[in-house]
């Protein structure tokens, strides 16, 4: 495709799909220009997260299709908002298209990209503010940068560090298993956070997009090195982790503390979570363990006994695949 007909249209395309949410209060200045122009409302601090996925490694395009890849570029990003508990606010996407796929041309990838991109900004009342294309003769590339908002005070952010012995670690879902196609579907959990926000006391957050082991693992480090301690008849485990053992020879319980992109959130609190409690929260919670003041990672059986875990999940640098 030419220069006027590719790139030029395509901007004009991605402004026009843009115009309806450009109200939005706080975006003085959108898609149009050298760049945007952004004022956040009084009394909130800006939230900045940035994910980069490309085809053959976080998804493969000539399967799951551009829209597709588009949802699940978005999703990923606001699930970090999420684990801030963060309102989404605007959105910036870059992309380096392929020239050539068996999808179709760089106007047809881009096209589908764009219905998944502005899809998931309505669901969430985002604007998508700005970006940059490009082509290219390798695969495709989707960097997408999401901005939310917080209230400063008092402070609306939860952050991964805060956890300290003696808190219950709790998650909002079931895990394992995401490759069979959950992993093209975030569910990015930011109701959720705002609920549990304004219901629990949250010393920690964090999403679990590697895998609970190995997230734990950050919540961990970001928090003094506190052990983590889980009850392993407590771990919910997906459906989907199940029917991947029957293939895998892996366990569920592996499944579930290893596979990655689930994308609920996990928690630590000094709350008691007791039935009572659980009952009268906003979302769905699950208790699975507790941070203890002795380091290391530890697996509690039903009988009492106690085992160390090994950290596993998705590893960007060691990994080929997602889970």
């Amino acid at each position: 495709m030419s220069q006027a007909q590719g790139e030029f249209d395509l901007i004009r395309r991605i402004q026009a799909a843009a115009r309806p949410g450009a109200s939005r209060p706080g975006i003085v200045l959108g898609i149009g220009d050298d760049a945007a122009l952004l004022q956040p409302p009084p009394g909130h601090l800006v939230v900045v997260t940035t994910d980069m996925l490309m085809d053959g490694r976080h998804f493969i395009l000539a399967e799951h299709g551009a829209e597709a890849v588009g949802i699940k570029a978005m999703g990923v990003n606001l699930s970090d908002l999420a684990a801030m508990a963060a309102l989404p606010w605007a959105a910036f996407a870059s992309v380096a298209l392929p020239r050539t796929s068996e999808v179709g041309d760089a106007n047809a990838i881009a096209h589908g990209l764009l219905q998944g991109i502005r899809r998931v900004s309505e669901d969430h009342q985002m604007v998508l503010a700005g970006g940059d294309t490009n082509a290219w003769d390798g695969p495709l590339v989707v960097s997408i940068t999401l901005l939310g908002l917080v209230e400063d005070d008092p402070p609306g952010a939860v952050f991964r560090s805060g956890a300290r012995p003696g808190d219950t670690l709790a998650v909002t879902g079931p895990l394992g298993g995401s490759i069979l196609g959950r992993h093209l579907r975030p569910q990015p959990r930011i109701a959720e956070a705002r609920a549990l926000r304004a219901h629990l006391k949250l010393h920690a957050l964090i999403d679990l997009s590697d895998g609970l082991a190995s997230d734990l693992r950050r919540l961990s480090e970001a928090s003094n090195g506190w052990g983590i301690e889980l009850d392993e008849w407590a771990i919910p485990i997906h459906d989907d982790a199940q029917r991947l053992a029957q293939m895998s020879g892996r366990s569920p319980l592996d499944h579930a503390l290893n596979d990655g992109e689930d994308f609920e959130l996990c928690l630590a609190t000094p709350e008691t979570l007791d039935p009572d409690r659980l009952a009268n929260l906003p979302t769905h919670l699950i208790p699975i363990g507790r941070v203890v003041d002795r380091p290391g990672f530890f697996l509690r059986a039903a009988n009492g006994m106690i085992r160390p875990l090994e950290p596993g999940g998705f590893d960007h640098l060691r990994d080929s695949t997602n889970s």
